[in-house]
């Protein structure tokens, strides 16, 4: 959008939406665990069937690998899902979890390390950042949105989940990553989450007007 309106008004301003980092923050796992969350609406943009091909690869790398579903049933409901799951002999290496509350899925990032999504598109980069905050390191497909925010912040990975090697083994590259130094990802993590807080983009807002 700014670029289309930037050639109408050249001095257009973006002011990109704040995120709410305290639902979640700083409780993924303490130590690096091949253990991945992605949380989103069950639609068909967010294609979950290239996260699971990825993890189909993964299983045949390292028998660790787990991914949780955290979502809510939007073009496709949980008989979907299970379906793609259990289609791909990914039985008790993915678990669904649907429409979980905040205190739950809170627990469930307890238990991970990364975050990853293939979704086609994105208005905005949102469920990444609130990832960030709690501490996961991102793995995500290479969208226009992912790949602005990606730019801003080089912690984030980018991988092509149309193709599920180069998928695996970007997420399998941030793993490795975490794993030697986690205290300096986390950090680096955390602290780019900070600059999407509300009280921060509000105040760009105050300021502007």
């Amino acid at each position: 959008d700014l670029k289309q309106f930037s050639e109408i008004v050249p001095d257009s301003l973006l002011i990109e939406n704040g995120a709410d980092i305290g639902k979640f923050a700083d409780t993924a796992s303490r130590r690096a665990r091949r253990r991945i969350v992605t949380i989103g609406r069950f639609s068909v943009n967010k294609r979950l069937d290239h996260l699971l091909d990825a993890m189909a690869e993964l299983k045949t790398r390292n028998a660790e690998w787990h991914l949780d579903i955290v979502g809510a049933e939007s073009d496709q409901n949980r008989a979907d899902v299970e379906a793609a799951i259990e289609g791909r002999d990914l039985s008790g290496r993915v678990t669904l979890h649907v429409s979980p509350d905040n205190a739950a899925i809170r627990r469930i990032i307890a238990d991970a390390s990364l975050f990853a999504s293939a979704s086609e598109y994105e208005g905005f980069g949102l469920v990444a950042l609130e990832a960030m905050s709690a501490g996961l390191l991102p793995v995500l497909n290479a969208n226009d949105a992912f790949t602005t925010l990606a730019g801003r912040h080089p912690v984030i990975t980018l991988a092509d989940f149309t193709n599920p090697e180069t998928a695996a083994t970007g997420i399998e590259a941030a793993y490795e990553t975490l794993a030697r130094q986690p205290d300096a990802v986390r950090a680096g993590l955390l602290d780019a989450a900070r600059g999407y807080s509300w009280d921060i983009v509000a105040g760009r807002y105050i300021d502007l007007y």
